[in-house]
């Protein structure tokens, strides 16, 4: 079972979550535009997800 956070998601099956380079962000912004989760092509700075936990400060942009 994944940990499910804040923002709803499940982290182990989070693009955002789980992009290791710039190439996966883009890939993860580009495919929610496409779906149109994103009204515009986001930049990876506004897609990134460092994850949520007690200690850190919480930034909920909508999933």
């Amino acid at each position: 079972m994944g940990k499910i956070t804040l923002c709803g998601d499940n982290c182990i099956y989070c693009p955002r979550y789980n992009a290791k380079t710039d190439d996966e962000l883009f890939e993860a912004a580009e495919l929610w535009y496409r779906i149109g989760w994103r009204d515009r092509l986001v930049s990876k700075e506004e897609i990134k997800c460092d994850g949520c936990s007690s200690h850190k400060k919480m930034y909920i942009s909508a999933c």
